[in-house]
């Protein structure tokens, strides 16, 4: 079962005694009288989530009954922590067996993990679990919130209480006396309740559906049941009190405005940097924008993201040394400063060449979403810096993400709702973060194949931009070039079991200038025979990650990492002594996008195939459901696709 808290899934770490562990409650016969009915086919119902917050910790407690070989994945924990400790717990068998266990006792497995793509994570599971059993789990966690003065954004608890199976009771006991202030989403129960015992608020509530998790799909817009605890400035509590719109007004004007305008350190070295950098800018704002931002990039480095050589090349000193982020005038001599620093040297240099930059707050899409009527402004997760093109929709830059192409924004936040701010005045202003067009994020694969009597041999090059190019610059960014290389063969080898690369490139990753391309070769061991298939593309993945089955039905929106256009072509001759035939061309498109499959026989027996895809439309709705599967089974059927040869 999943149970966030904070930052962590399931907090989960070493035990105690089970001397000293939790008194659970009799089973009663209600317990064994349930069925599987009960669990919205899930398999298993938590019959209890109880979570009790202190000022230092906090207790959790779960009783699971499981009721079918589909809910044993109930009994699943994730996510540890080192802030945990007395785990203690007990599987009980309706025959009355008792099997006590510690975190010791708790097996190690890897399980998939379905969201973009198929994955695997690793789990603890409770000893002795059956399809017909209860478990019951209890643990600490440390959670200091009186010594959380420092704020930030994310800097709340977010406890989401609904998981994949069914609920019938939550209860949260939160102190009276709770200095932070707290907001509960009910998230479907069918009802809830507020008391008050001793010294706690007492919020229960029952009968919680289990939360769907299908492929491409992101957990913020799910109706969960969350409880949020945040602290409260001294500064916005008469604001709170006004309501959202004054509430988030002053967020702006005290929060952002300080943050922005506050400590400032700008000098001759400043000044020096930014006359070097804008000479010769383009004139319209955004290009200016765009310009100005790729210089930055190359000229100061980013040690939130530090390569392999400067990591190399990196004293104890520099170990040791704090970086001001505010102080530009020491980024601007020295040449480096951190991805905060980054931001605010792109925003100083934005306003003093006169482009009036905004600012926005963004959430993460796959936390949460913008909850405007929840007054914690902790509830973003990021910024973003935005500049007006006259004639056309305000530009986004990230000045944080190293080398990235300026302008592409992080796949956590497109679509998503978010709070936009001018400097004239920092009054808030909502708006949707632009979803980039599939222009922005292409990847081109280019084989030659050689197709020999024995084997076949082949060289790809692939060509990559957007958030493609950017997720494999900081996946080799850390690293030597032998072992770039080296990681790029080793990915391709694990993932194509049946192909020998011989040779891997990656190039360009830390020139701000090229965007990274890589390229490998292999081969592939082969039968002869009268009839032969040929995989044109024999080491690349396909366009999209198709998972192996579709529920009938859907309820949750359906979004895409991003757009994107896909393609991948192949030239090879067919070799003497084989032909081939023609194959019809295969095109396909609707509100998704588009999906084309070609061949093209030249004379020499020369061949090409081609295959294009393009995601033109990652979010929708689950009214687009069958248009969503149809759009995933032609991807299935041009990547798929194989051509047979056959002897004269």
């Amino acid at each position: 079962m999943r149970h966030c808290f904070a930052s962590a899934s399931m907090l989960v770490c070493a035990a105690l005694s089970l001397l000293a562990g939790p008194a659970f409650p009799p089973v009663g016969p209600e317990v064994w009288a349930l069925h599987d009915s009960t669990t919205e086919g899930k398999g298993a119902l938590v019959l209890e989530d109880h979570v009790k917050i202190h000022s230092r910790y906090a207790e959790f407690t779960q009783r699971i009954r499981i009721l079918a070989p589909a809910g044993k994945g109930a009994a699943e924990f994730s996510g540890f922590d080192k802030d945990c400790y007395d785990i203690a717990g007990r599987t009980v068998l309706p025959d009355g067996q008792i099997i006590p266990f510690s975190r010791k006792d708790m097996a190690t497995k890897t399980v998939a993990k379905v969201g973009y793509a198929e994955a695997e994570r690793t789990v603890v599971v409770a000893p002795g679990v059956t399809d017909n059993c209860l478990v019951e789990i209890a643990w600490k966690q440390s959670k200091p919130y009186y010594d959380i003065q420092r704020m930030a954004f994310g800097q709340m608890e977010r406890l989401t209480l609904s998981g994949p199976y069914p609920v019938q009771k939550v209860v949260v006991e939160i102190p009276k006396a709770f200095e932070w202030a707290w907001q509960v989403q009910t998230g479907g129960a069918r009802k809830a309740d507020r008391t008050e015992e001793g010294n706690f608020t007492v919020l229960t509530l029952e009968g919680l559906p289990g939360m769907d998790n299908p492929p491409y799909s992101v957990a913020g817009p799910r109706p969960a049941c969350r409880i949020m605890l945040f602290p409260v400035p001294e500064n916005l509590r008469y604001a709170a009190s006004k309501g959202p719109d004054a509430y988030w007004n002053a967020v702006g004007r005290t929060i952002l405005k300080d943050y922005f305008e506050q400590g400032i350190d700008k000098g001759r070295s400043y000044r020096n940097l930014l006359a070097t950098l804008s000479a010769g800018l383009p004139e319209a704002p955004g290009p200016r924008a765009v310009e100005l931002l790729k210089r930055l990039d190359g000229a100061i480095q980013n040690t939130t993201y530090p390569t392999y050589q400067e990591e190399a090349l990196r004293s104890k000193k520099d170990e040791k040394a704090e970086i001001d982020p505010k102080d530009l005038d020491a980024a601007a001599e020295r040449g480096r400063t951190t991805a905060t620093g980054m931001m605010f040297l792109y925003w100083e240099m934005l306003k003093d060449l006169g482009l009036k930059p905004q600012v926005a707050m963004v959430v993460d899409r796959d936390r949460a979403v913008f909850d405007r009527k929840l007054l914690c402004w902790q509830q973003f997760n990021d910024l973003l810096i935005g500049v007006a093109n006259p004639g056309g929709d305000t530009l986004w830059f990230d000045p944080s993400l190293r080398y990235a192409a300026p302008g592409v924004i992080s796949q956590d936040y497109q679509g998503s709702t978010a709070l936009a701010f001018d400097p004239q005045n920092w009054e808030a202003k909502a708006f949707h973060v632009p979803v980039q067009g599939s222009a922005v994020n292409q990847r081109r694969f280019d084989y030659t194949l050689d197709l020999g009597e024995d084997e076949d041999r082949f060289t790809l090059r692939a060509s990559l931009t957007g958030l493609p190019e950017y997720g494999e610059r900081r996946t080799f960014m850390a690293l030597g070039q032998k072992e770039q290389n080296r990681a790029l063969q080793d990915r391709l080898e694990q993932k194509f079991k049946g192909v020998t690369f011989t040779k891997a490139q990656v190039e360009h990753v830390v020139d701000p200038t090229q965007n990274v391309a890589w390229s490998v070769e292999g081969r592939i061991e082969r039968d002869s025979g009268r009839r032969r298939t040929v995989d044109p593309f024999p080491a690349n993945a396909w366009a999209l990650w198709i998972p192996d089955r579709l529920d009938p039905v859907r309820k949750e929106p359906i979004v895409f990492p991003y757009a994107s256009a896909f393609q991948e072509k192949s030239r090879f001759r067919i070799p003497k002594g084989y032909r081939l035939g023609a194959v019809p061309p295969y095109s396909q498109a609707n509100a998704f996008g588009r999906v084309d499959w070609s061949m093209d026989l030249q004379e020499g027996d020369l061949c090409a195939v081609t295959v294009k895809v393009e995601l033109s439309r990652p979010i929708a709705g689950a009214s687009d459901y069958e248009a969503f599967k149809a759009f995933l089974g032609w991807v299935r059927e041009a990547c798929g696709r194989t051509l047979i040869l056959e002897r004269l």
